[in-house]
């Protein structure tokens, strides 16, 4: 993850890292789930962050940048789920 955040601008990273510690992800994780993976699109204009939950479930969380009311780029989540397999998106 750090290798492929170093390649987003300043202000792009720091939205990112405040949409990936949003709080959809500090509801769906607990202590017991396996530790989180996240795939990164080439063009980052798009991340999913999924684990495994404790129960054997699957929690997803999919981030992607948009432009704001500003005109600059925001990272938001757009999507966030518990899945018992999980799948594309």
């Amino acid at each position: 993850m750090e290798d492929s955040l170093n390649t987003l601008s300043h202000k792009d990273h720091s939205s990112f890292i405040a949409a990936y510690y949003s709080n959809e992800r500090r509801t769906m994780l607990e202590n017991g789930d396996v530790m989180p993976a996240l795939l990164l699109h080439p063009d980052h204009t798009k991340a999913i962050l999924f684990w495994e939950k404790l129960d054997g479930t699957y929690a997803i969380i999919t981030l992607e940048s948009q432009i704001n009311a500003n005109n600059k780029s925001e990272w938001n989540v757009s999507h966030s789920w518990i899945t018992k397999q999980p799948s594309s998106t």
